[in-house]
């Protein structure tokens, strides 16, 4: 979820950006400025993809004791967070 929210951010602050006018110097504007923001994205989540899988891996060769309660929470935490932004507009 806090992968989702900073890329959330980093879109909306490179749109916000890319809106503004060319200047002088910057003849094509910050246009660029959401490309950038695109490889930084998926840049980051090619990094969350290879640390899930290496705590997969860890968890496969040492399993460890799952503790529910926290995770049952956790998990309606983020299950209540995605419902209120699907109904937002």
């Amino acid at each position: 979820m806090l992968t989702d929210l900073l890329a959330l951010v980093l879109c909306l602050l490179a749109g916000k950006m890319a809106l503004k006018p060319p200047t002088w110097d910057k003849t094509f504007g910050y246009y660029r400025v959401e490309i950038l923001s695109a490889l930084a994205n998926g840049i980051t989540l090619i990094l969350v993809t290879f640390y899930i899988f290496y705590e997969a891996y860890r968890r496969f060769v040492s399993p460890v004791e799952v503790r529910t309660v926290e995770m049952i929470i956790v998990a309606v935490i983020g299950l209540t967070a995605n419902l209120v932004s699907m109904t937002r507009r």
